[in-house]
């Protein structure tokens, strides 16, 4: 068992002190769901108005050689990428709000929005960095006529990073998007994860898609910003921000996710 001494945040040193020690009991492990309840087939998703070729875009991102230098960093895209089992994440994130439901079901509603605002800002500089790149401008640079295609664009970089088939549905320019997710790996780890959901349960996601409609709306990517945190606080402390909600669910028995943003 572990179990945190001395955390840098609180005594502002540079270094936090874990000690490691044996369990006094021995307790069982929950049985991994290996890759999750996976989609049977692809679902015919319906294409939005764009010149922007998602089949284009992922099979040139695809043929990209993302391998690891000497540092295990991959170095792409204007970011810094890794590889990791998508599972690792969402054990980490669910277990944590079952922790949080154990010690005080008040506190579940913080731990979504917590999870909301990690996967709004890793989306917002992540892909904002994204389509600062050399990579978007040769891939996607030539199909963006509209500021519509340049969140098409990003969904379908989305597609490529192996968290699922991402596609805008529907774009209206600087109002609200509608987003499908078919194979959202959130879902395929709730489904083998869990009985069932009353409510809809890929936290990560419903961050993620409203901050693409933020970097470009907000942000105004186009113009490339630097994209540092005082870049970041500034712009969402104005108000007229995008948020998200997730209105179709796998996990609640739909056969996508999908994903509506708006401006409040």
């Amino acid at each position: 068992m572990a179990e945190e001494t001395s955390c840098m945040v609180v005594t502002r040193q540079d270094h936090c002190i874990i000690q490691v020690t044996k369990a006094p009991v021995r307790r069982s492990l929950t049985p991994s769901p290996q890759m999750g309840k996976l989609i049977d087939q692809p679902v015919p998703l319906p294409k939005g108005d764009t010149g922007v070729d998602y089949d284009a875009v992922n099979e040139a991102l695809w043929g990209l050689p993302l391998e690891g230098d000497v540092n295990g960093q991959i170095r792409a895209f204007n970011v810094l990428l890794t590889r990791m089992p998508a599972n690792y994440c969402n054990r980490i994130q669910y277990r944590f709000l079952d922790e949080l439901q154990k010690v005080d079901p008040q506190l579940l509603e913080v731990g979504q929005a917590l999870i909301r605002e990690a996967g709004h800002v890793c989306v917002f500089h992540t892909f904002g960095n994204i389509m600062k790149s050399l990579e978007w401008e040769t891939v996607v640079g030539p199909m963006l006529n509209t500021d519509t295609d340049w969140i098409h664009g990003a969904y379908a970089v989305a597609s490529s990073l192996g968290w699922g088939r991402w596609q805008a549905l529907e774009v209206v320019s600087d109002e609200f998007c509608r987003v499908a997710i078919d194979g959202n790996y959130e879902a395929n780890y709730f489904l083998a994860s869990y009985p069932s959901t009353a409510q809809p349960a890929c936290y990560f996601a419903q961050g993620a898609v409203p901050a693409i409609m933020n970097i470009v709306y907000n942000g105004r990517i186009q113009q490339k910003p630097v994209l540092d945190e005082a870049f970041y606080n500034r712009l969402f402390q104005r108000g007229g921000v995008f948020q998200g909600a997730e209105v179709k669910a796998r996990e609640k028995g739909d056969p996508w996710c999908e994903f509506y943003a708006q401006r409040l």
